[in-house]
């Protein structure tokens, strides 16, 4: 499918902030990413039986058809009960990729790069909950005079009382395009800046649920730097340069495999552990 059209605003967008970069170079590495929203359900088997797209009518028909086409073969880690499989709804998050074709003439391929399976809600009290208001980072002054943008994805380690025992950025995302030396920093940059903010920030631990007895929650915080608006919104084609994910700490390897984490978006916190695992691919055909 040709997405050119669709996308050639937003490869206007890239060129402008390329600033040295001449548009060939940036149509060489540019990526877009969009985040799609919504829920499946599981059946006690792991496989499909539904799924749910939020704001559909909203989002580019080739965006709908693929995440169709895609969910269709999704098979899940069956949810146990009482050592029982039981069928279950969970949320989800899936971050598209449209990347520019070798060797074509401006055309472009989509694909679910990434995708996070959280658990459906349940009860509040079940979850850990902000204290009062998660104060949010100011924009580092440097990075707003570089005209730089990112979105940290933050693990936060809660102790039993509330406070925040540990944090780490186990991704940055830019959307910026430098040599690779300047994003690394600009990425560290941003990790720190998000880091030392989040060490103030107070929880509510569970006062229900299977984990209320846990020693320690993890919960990941996404925190999206941007000049002008939110870029981690759902249903939007946005820059995307994405970071490493970095080595984690004992505390971070107790709990489940978040490398799908940055399909989440800005002011979306989630608690780790609950995630379903998905045992296919998340898309075996990119559509072009």
């Amino acid at each position: 499918m040709n997405v050119r059209l669709l996308l050639f605003a937003l490869l206007a967008a890239l060129a402008s902030t390329a600033m040295a970069q001449s548009l060939q170079q940036v149509k060489k590495q540019a990526e877009a990413s969009l985040v799609v929203t919504g829920h499946v359900d599981i059946e006690a088997d792991g496989s499909v039986t539904g799924h749910d797209i939020d704001n559909a009518s909203r989002l580019p028909d080739y965006v709908v058809a693929l995440v169709d086409r895609a969910a269709r073969g999704w098979r899940f880690e069956p949810l146990l009960v009482a050592g029982e499989p039981v069928p279950a709804r969970a949320r989800m998050n899936l971050r598209l990729v449209a990347r520019p074709i070798a060797d074509s003439d401006g055309d472009y391929e989509v694909a679910i790069a990434n995708g996070w399976f959280g658990q459906a809600p349940g009860a509040a009290t079940d979850e850990v909950s902000v204290r009062g208001k998660l104060s949010l980072p100011a924009y580092p002054q440097d990075m707003i005079r570089r005209r730089a943008e990112g979105t940290v994805y933050l693990a936060v380690k809660v102790g039993r009382d509330g406070s925040v025992e540990d944090v780490i950025a186990e991704r940055v995302n830019l959307r910026v395009y430098e040599p690779e030396k300047r994003m690394a920093r600009l990425r560290q940059r941003f990790a720190d800046h998000a880091i030392r903010a989040a060490g103030n920030w107070r929880f509510n631990p569970p006062t229900t649920g299977d984990r209320v007895n846990d020693d320690f929650w993890v919960v990941i915080v996404p925190i999206d730097y941007a000049l002008i608006g939110l870029h981690t919104t759902r249903g939007l084609w946005t820059q995307y340069v994405p970071g490493p994910l970095h080595p984690r700490p004992d505390w971070r390897q107790e709990r489940s495999d978040l490398s799908g984490s940055d399909a989440m978006i800005a002011g979306q916190m989630q608690m780790a552990g609950g995630e379903r695992r998905l045992l296919s691919a998340l898309d075996d055909e990119p559509a072009p």
